[in-house]
């Protein structure tokens, strides 16, 4: 290869990163060191939203268990199916190692309660197309037993937040919604396993 080819090759690159940067730091979808005190890691059968399916986990495994939905939806309609509490919403995206961290506590909380789980994914938000985005999703839910409805945001950060009022605009954040469609409680940043009881109760009172 060229130097001229290498230059080109390596000028691109630096253009690729520098794009991913500045929109990471625009809509500020990771916490800044200091941000919170460290934290440890951590079926609803009303909701039929998606085409996409995937299998279930085996059975012994933590959470809910049955065939996970996955959807592209746009911010008018995602703020809509929300509405229709009471639910639990978690907001989340596979290229985030701290909504990775609070995966079995999720998993917990869907197997011990009544109230529908609804993942909402942020995976655009990244610079990936909606359908790179939907894969992702997909695979990830799959392999990781995260056995609920999953809606994949299409369309640009700024929209949506500004669609669903969401002044915290970093992942992940964990909604309770009333039957109302209210929200009356957010949980900013991985639900703590220590807390998970008392969420639970919380939640089932919804």
């Amino acid at each position: 290869m060229r130097r001229s080819e290498l230059s080109f090759i390596r000028t691109i690159g630096k253009q690729v990163a520098l794009r991913v940067s500045s929109l990471v730091a625009k809509n500020e979808l990771f916490e800044r060191m200091g941000d919170r005190p460290v934290q440890p890691p951590l079926e609803p059968d009303a909701w039929t939203l998606g085409k996409a399916s995937v299998s279930a986990e085996p059975e012994g495994s933590d959470g809910a268990g049955g065939p996970v939905h996955v959807q592209l939806m746009t911010a008018a309609p995602i703020k809509k199916a929300l509405s229709k509490g009471p639910m639990v919403v978690n907001h989340w995206a596979t290229w985030c190692e701290s909504c990775q961290a609070e995966t079995s506590a999720l998993k917990l909380l869907a197997a011990r309660t009544s109230v529908p789980l609804v993942g909402v994914s942020w995976d655009v938000f990244e610079g990936g197309t909606p359908e790179a985005a939907l894969e992702a999703v997909e695979a990830f839910a799959a392999s990781e037993g995260k056995h609920w409805d999953q809606l994949v945001v299409k369309g640009g950060p700024a929209h949506f937040f500004k669609s669903l009022s969401i002044d915290f605009k970093q992942i992940p954040q964990t909604w309770l919604i009333d039957s109302e469609g209210v929200i009356v409680s957010r949980i900013e940043g991985p639900i703590a396993p220590a807390d998970l009881d008392a969420l639970i109760e919380k939640v089932n009172a919804l």
